[in-house]
C-alpha cells in the first residue's frame, strides 16, 4: 500500500467529512438572499488542553499503523523525538534539575538514535543529530554531547545550522580547557559572517580562546571588531554610567572586553602597542577607554609611574581630544598616590601649559 503524504491524507480526510455532512445535513442550499436578517452566535474557539501530549499520543499511534513508508516513519520519530525532548526541557524550567524525570529524555534519545541507525539517509539527520546532542546536554551527559557534535560537523559540514553548532561545540570545547579546538570552532562562526545570531559572542569567546593560548596580540582584532560593533557609534558617558545607552548584557559584554584588552597589552609593550594598534584600526573614538583602563590597571597594582606613563601617553598622542584634560588630571592623581611631588609639580606644569585658558585647546 503506497501512503500519500501527509498534508493529502488530511486534505481528503477533510473532504470526506465535509461530503459526508452534505449528505446527512443540507436538504435545501441557502442563497445569499434566504441569509439575510439572520443572527448567528459566533463562539470563541476553545483552547485544547494537553495539546503537546496529544501531539505525541497521535504520533505514536501513527507510527504503530504506518510500516511501509521510510519517509513517512522517519518524520514522525522525528517529531516525536522533538517532542519529547521539548516536555524534559520545560520540565527542567520548572524544576531542579536533580528531581528531572528521566523517562521522556530516555525516551527521545532512544527515538533519536532508532531514527539515526534505521534511515542513515534521511535528509535530515543533521537536525536528529544536533536534537541528539541537546539532549544528552540537558541530561548533564555532555562528553555525548560534544561526540555527537563532532560528528554532526565531520558529516554535514554544509548544514544549514552550521554557525549554531559551531558556536555551540565551542562553548563545550571552551569549558574543557580545549582552547585550540575552541578557537577553531569559535573562528567557523565568525567567517560564516554577522549574519549569523551567534556572530557576537563568537567573536568574544574568540578573542578569549586566544588569549587563553597566550596569543595576547592576535586577540586584539575579535576584541576590537565586537567594540566596533557595540560602542562605535554611541556615546560614551563618564564614569560608571559610560555605556548607558546600551543594555545591561551589553554593558557586562563591554566592560569585559575593554578589561581583558587591558591585561593583553599590559602583557605587550604597554601604551605603546596601544598607540600602535590603534593607529591600524584609525583611531576609534572610545580609543581613550583603553589608556583609562590600562592605566587603572597599573593603578590596582600600584604601578603608579607605569599608570601615569599610560595616561599620559594617551595626551600626548591625542592632546586636543575632550577627553585629555581629564587623563592629563589622570596622571597628577597617580603621581600623587605613588608621593611622587616632584613629578606631581611637573604634571601640572603640563596641564597649565596643556590646557590653561590661553592654550591653544581652548
Amino acid at each position: 500500500m503506497n501512503i500519500v503524504p501527509c498534508h493529502r491524507l488530511l486534505l481528503l480526510l477533510v473532504a470526506c467529512l465535509l461530503v459526508t455532512a452534505a449528505d446527512a445535513g443540507v436538504k435545501k442550499r441557502d442563497t445569499i438572499k434566504s441569509l439575510e436578517g439572520k443572527t448567528y452566535d459566533v463562539r470563541p474557539g476553545r483552547v485544547i488542553v494537553n495539546s503537546t501530549a496529544m501531539a505525541r499520543d497521535n504520533y505514536k499511534a501513527f507510527l504503530d499503523l504506518v510500516s511501509d513508508d521510510p519517509d513517512l516513519r522517519a518524520e514522525a520519530m522525528r517529531r516525536l523525538a522533538d517532542l519529547e525532548l521539548e516536555a524534559t526541557e520545560a520540565q527542567q524550567l520548572a524544576s531542579n534539575i536533580e528531581t528531572l524525570d528521566t523517562t521522556r529524555f530516555e525516551s527521545a534519545v532512544s527515538l533519536f538514535l532508532q531514527l539515526l541507525e534505521a534511515y542513515p539517509d534521511y535528509r535530515r539527520n543533521d537536525t536528529v543529530l544536533y536534537q541528539l546532542a541537546r539532549a544528552y546536554e540537558i541530561s548533564g551527559m555532555t562528553d555525548d554531547a560534544l561526540e555527537v557534535v563532532n560528528e554532526l560537523v565531520d558529516r554535514y559540514p554544509q548544514t544549514a545550522i552550521i554557525n549554531e553548532v559551531q558556536f555551540r561545540r565551542g562553548e563545550m570545547l571552551f569549558l574543557r580547557k580545549k582552547y585550540i579546538d575552541a578557537e577553531a570552532a569559535y573562528q567557523a562562526v565568525v567567517d560564516y559572517g554577522d549574519a549569523s545570531r551567534f556572530y557576537e559572542q563568537s567573536l568574544y569567546k574568540l578573542g578569549w580562546s586566544k588569549f587563553k593560548l597566550a596569543l595576547h596580540e592576535e586577540s586584539l582584532d575579535p576584541f576590537f571588531e565586537l567594540l566596533d560593533r557595540k560602542v562605535a557609534n554611541i556615546e560614551l558617558k563618564d564614569g560608571d554610567d559610560r555605556l548607558e545607552a546600551l543594555s545591561r548584557a551589553e554593558r557586562e559584554l563591554v566592560e569585559d572586553t575593554f578589561r581583558v584588552l587591558s591585561i593583553s597589552f599590559s602583557y605587550m609593550d604597554a601604551a605603546e602597542s596601544i598607540n600602535d594598534y590603534l593607529g591600524q584600526r584609525g583611531n576609534p573614538e572610545y580609543g581613550y577607554v583603553i589608556y583609562m583602563n590600562l592605566g587603572d590597571l597599573y593603578l590596582e597594582k600600584e604601578r603608579f609611574v607605569d599608570a601615569a606613563m599610560t595616561y599620559e601617553a594617551f595626551v600626548e598622542r591625542e592632546p586636543y581630544h575632550p577627553k585629555s584634560p581629564l587623563m592629563q588630571v589622570e596622571v597628577i592623581e597617580a603621581y600623587k598616590r605613588g608621593e611622587f611631588p616632584t613629578l606631581v609639580l611637573e604634571g601640572k606644569k603640563r596641564y597649565v601649559d596643556r590646557y590653561g585658558l590661553d592654550s591653544p585647546f581652548w
